[in-house]
């Protein structure tokens, strides 16, 4: 059985029940669709797409190779992506910005249209929205009774989960045709230059520079005062 993990704004292993849950289940197809197209204004700028390169990059390397990363509209990626690797399920990681669950629900409907078992989970929430409601299932609109009527009455967060055991059942991506792979193997490094880290147009006709010098720099920082503060932290018990 083959399923696609769609990583979406969860980049990572440890804490992940779609991956956890594709794992146990089959061979896993890796797979992250930078979807500008249906986030329209909600499109990621300079300085997350500056962050998502890099933790694509990062992702990459702890899947060995293996994440396929793709552009385009992701209701129409993902049939192509199962078409081409004779997919059998699709598994994600829920989001709650509307338009997000608008797509995603059409695209659920999609696939399950064409045959494939499609599956969701919470994978950044303690409680998600409609788990803690009013006695008129309605929402809560003041934290305190929110709190003490809505949280402390309902059910336990699961606990986090381990990485995969399971880590050689993910599947080797092969090239794509059809779509615009951006980023596969470590080796290929200027597509993700191009399309995902920000750039501007020089004064200079024909000329793109990278804008990622600054960001470096700034993350630099960042890190080195991090760093002090938690040197700062332990020295005062």
């Amino acid at each position: 059985m083959v399923i696609i993990h769609w990583f979406r704004q969860d980049l990572r292993l440890s804490d992940n029940p779609s991956l956890f849950e594709a794992s146990g289940n089959g061979q896993v197809l890796p797979v992250f669709i930078l979807d500008d197209h249906s986030a329209g204004q909600w499109a990621p700028g300079r300085a997350s797409r500056w962050w998502l390169h890099h933790s694509l990059a990062a992702l990459n390397d702890a899947l060995k190779g293996r994440l396929l990363v793709l552009q385009g509209d992701a209701a129409k990626v993902l049939p192509e992506v199962a078409a081409e690797y004779k997919v059998d399920a699709v598994y994600w990681n829920r989001c709650y910005e509307p338009w997000r669950i608008q797509r995603d629900q059409q695209i659920k409907k999609a696939l399950r249209n064409d045959g494939l078992e499609v599956k969701s989970f919470n994978g950044s929430l303690l409680w998600e929205p409609w788990t803690v409601l009013k006695k008129d299932r309605t929402p809560y609109r003041v934290f305190t009774p929110y709190y003490r009527k809505g949280c402390l009455v309902a059910e336990p967060p699961r606990e986090p989960l381990p990485v995969p055991k399971k880590s050689g059942a993910l599947q080797q991506p092969r090239k794509a045709t059809s779509m615009t792979l951006i980023y596969c193997q470590p080796e290929v490094l200027s597509p993700p230059i191009i399309l995902i880290l920000p750039v501007r147009q020089s004064r200079c006709a024909g000329t793109i520079i990278c804008m990622s010098t600054g960001v470096s720099r700034a993350e630099g920082l960042v890190r080195q005062r991090q760093k002090t503060n938690f040197r700062i932290f332990w020295a005062r018990g």
